[in-house]
């Protein structure tokens, strides 16, 4: 990866890295572990002078005559307007290191840039929020989008950009029973380790899953001593088989485009909580226990190692 193709890329997002303190930013070699401590760039520095400035005009407000307080209203005006534009261009700075952290040392021929309609969405999103887990959500998404492309399409942005971090947080929630893009209801054993229909119906409403009450929705899998059946989630998987020719056939909620798309930006975070890690062997623990009994096959649940 070259200095010279991410200043081309950053341009086409509105950030001029060459004015903007390239050393800070983007030297190779450095990115890793000195980029969390160089946030005190160029952008902040004009941010903190238009607050101080603003604030002088309206002290200043007070002491002037009537006449000349239109002109200062004026001056605050742009003022606010130069601040609000900072703040968006700090955003996108700190969501752009993100995204160079995440994508590392991945050679260019394996990374491909979004077109510049995509850019501009992805800039305006991520220019709105300023703390930290928002930036790297919204890195996570550019890197994303440039390791996979088609991965977060305009739909799938604007679900992200509405969402709360309440949301985020009953994702997580039903984030180990999620396998192979569906959450199996078999049992209703989702309902009976700390969710409930509130929430599946919550998830549905944002956009997350579909088909929560739906009765007819299944998903049918055969399985014979030959082709058995894995139901993989992000830590574990579950495979099934049998002596004789079996069809599983279950009711299952699916994941939406959004829901998949979030899943590849949680998995890290999933994988890094052991409380998560250990919720989604005991469901499937659950899960193999009440097949083996309704279809009389065998199981056994596999470990699925880190990359």
């Amino acid at each position: 990866m070259t200095f010279g193709w991410l200043a081309s890329l950053a341009g086409k997002i509105g950030l001029d890295m060459l004015n903007n303190s390239p050393d800070r930013l983007l030297k190779i070699g450095r990115i890793q572990n000195q980029l969390e401590s160089e946030r005190i760039i160029e952008t902040e520095k004009a941010k903190v002078y238009a607050e101080h400035e603003a604030s002088r005009l309206k002290q200043k407000l007070s002491e002037v005559e009537p006449e000349k307080q239109s002109k200062i209203v004026g001056k605050i005006a742009i003022l606010n307007n130069q601040i609000e534009l900072l703040t968006q261009q700090q955003n996108t700075i700190n969501s752009f290191i993100e995204t160079i952290k995440d994508i590392g040392d991945i050679p260019k021929e394996s990374l491909k840039e979004p077109d510049n309609d995509w850019l501009r969405e992805w800039t305006k999103n991520a220019g709105r929020f300023s703390n930290e887990d928002a930036n790297r959500l919204w890195g996570k998404v550019l890197a994303g989008e440039m390791k996979k492309p088609g991965t977060f399409s305009y739909r799938v942005l604007d679900g992200l950009r509405n969402l709360s971090k309440d949301d985020a947080n009953l994702i997580l929630q039903i984030i180990p029973f999620i396998t192979n893009g569906l959450v199996y209801r078999s049992n209703d054993l989702i309902f009976n380790m700390g969710t409930n229909w509130g929430n599946w119906y919550q998830l549905e409403e944002i956009g997350i899953v579909r088909h929560v009450g739906s009765v007819s929705t299944s998903a049918s899998t055969p399985v014979d001593q030959y082709t058995p059946m894995y139901i993989r989630g992000i830590s574990y998987a579950l495979v099934l088989s049998s002596e004789t020719q079996k069809t599983i056939s279950e009711p299952i909620i699916i994941l939406t485009e959004l829901g998949n798309a979030i899943m590849q930006l949680i998995e890290p975070t999933f994988k890094n909580d052991i409380n998560l890690v250990h919720k989604q062997k005991e469901y499937m623990g659950n899960l193999g226990n009440y097949l083996k009994k309704e279809y009389q096959v065998t199981y056994s649940i596999i470990k699925i190692p880190n990359n």
